[in-house]
C-alpha cells in the first residue's frame, strides 16, 4: 500500500510539471492565433509640408502597430510614434520633423503582417502663377491703383479688387488694418498675399495714445479706459506700479 502511495504521488507531480510547461506554449499559440488575424487592408496619408498623417485600415487590428519610415533614397528605416487604434478602428498616427517636397517609403508591422506604401510632402512653396499682380506699399501716397508705380496704400484695398487668380505683393511695413475677403478664389486659383520682402507686418490692433484713462469714481489707484466693439488681445507697454488697470468694452 505505501509502495502504490508513493506511486500515485510520483505521478501527481510528473502530472502537475507536464501541465505547468504546457502553459506558457498554450499562451504563446494563442498569442500567434490573435496576430494571425491582423489584416492590414489599405494605408492613407495625409501630406503636409513638414507632417505626414497616416491611417490603416483593416480586420482585426491590434491596439497599436509599430511605425517606421525611411527617405525613399535612403535604406535606414527609422521608428516613428506607434500607431494607435481609435472609435472607428483604424489605426492613426503621424510623422514629424520631416523635409519638404521629399518622397517617404512608410510600413506599419504587426507582429508579421505588414503594409507599406510611398508619398510625398508638399513643397514649401506653393506653385502659382497669377494672371494679375497688384502692389501695396505703406508709404504710397492715397488713390492708387495698385500699379506698381501707384501701388495701394492698404492690404484691403488690394484685396477689394483682387479676383481669382491675383497676386497681392505687400512691400516692406507695418499695415495696421483688419483684412477681409469679400470673394474667393477658387481650386488652383486662388487669392494670394505674399511679401515682396522680408519686413511686411500686418497688425489690427488698434493703438491708443495720450489721455485715455480716466480715474475710478469710487476706487483708488484705479483707471479705465472703455472701448467699443469686441476685444481680442489687450496689451499695456511700460511698468505698472501700485495701479491696476480696467477695461470695459
Amino acid at each position: 500500500m505505501k509502495v502504490n502511495r508513493h506511486i500515485s504521488s510520483a505521478l501527481v507531480m510528473v502530472f502537475v510539471l507536464l501541465l505547468s510547461t504546457s502553459l506558457p506554449a498554450a499562451a504563446e499559440s494563442r498569442s500567434l492565433l490573435e496576430n494571425s488575424t491582423t489584416v492590414f487592408t489599405t494605408i492613407d496619408f495625409v501630406s503636409n509640408i513638414e507632417t505626414i498623417g497616416v491611417a490603416v485600415n483593416g480586420t482585426g487590428l491590434p491596439p497599436t502597430a509599430e511605425l517606421f519610415y525611411r527617405k525613399s533614397s535612403e535604406t535606414l528605416w527609422h521608428p516613428g510614434h506607434p500607431l494607435m487604434r481609435i472609435d472607428d478602428g483604424r489605426l492613426i498616427g503621424s510623422l514629424f520633423n520631416l523635409s519638404p517636397a521629399t518622397s517617404y517609403d512608410i510600413k506599419v508591422l504587426d507582429g508579421s503582417s505588414e503594409i507599406n506604401s510611398s508619398v510625398v510632402t508638399q513643397p514649401d512653396q506653393l506653385s502659382f502663377t497669377p494672371s494679375m499682380i497688384l502692389y501695396v506699399n505703406d508709404d504710397a501716397l492715397p488713390g492708387g491703383d495698385g500699379s506698381i508705380t501707384a501701388p495701394f496704400q492698404t492690404i484691403q484695398e488690394a484685396i477689394n479688387h483682387a479676383g481669382p487668380g491675383t497676386q497681392v505683393l505687400v512691400a516692406d511695413g507695418v499695415y495696421r488694418e483688419a483684412v477681409t475677403f469679400p470673394v474667393s478664389g477658387t481650386a488652383g486659383n486662388w487669392i494670394q498675399v505674399k511679401a515682396s520682402g522680408n519686413a511686411a507686418i500686418l497688425d489690427s490692433a488698434d493703438r491708443l495714445s495720450g489721455d485715455i484713462w480716466t480715474p475710478h469714481e469710487s476706487k483708488a489707484h484705479v483707471w479705465y479706459k472703455k472701448i467699443d466693439g469686441p476685444v481680442a488681445y489687450l496689451a499695456r507697454m511700460g511698468s505698472v506700479t501700485t495701479s491696476t488697470t480696467i477695461v470695459q468694452d
